[in-house]
């Protein structure tokens, strides 16, 4: 069986803890690797974002589907995945 390769930066979803934290779920490429970089300006070039520490993840097999838990500290914040390793 093949490998479906898919986008970097899918988010499947967030979800508010009730704790102040978010868990933010993205949809990768099953056993690549990916972390998150994150900005409280989206216009910024991408080399501008900062790595979110501790949020290297190999996304599980069969669906991909890898979550990371963010504190909500600031007013606005923007957050995408980035490959590590997109191809496994």
């Amino acid at each position: 069986a093949g490998v479906v390769y898919r986008q970097t930066n899918a988010i499947a979803s967030m979800v508010n803890n009730g704790d102040g934290t978010f868990t933010l779920s993205f949809l990768g490429t099953p056993q690549a690797r990916y972390y998150v970089v994150t900005t409280s300006d989206p216009t910024i070039l991408m080399s501008g974002w900062a790595v979110l520490p501790n949020s290297t993840n190999t996304a599980p097999a069969p669906d991909g589907v890898w979550s990371v838990t963010v504190t909500n500290d600031s007013m606005q914040r923007f957050y995408r995945s980035a490959a590590v390793n997109p191809a496994p």
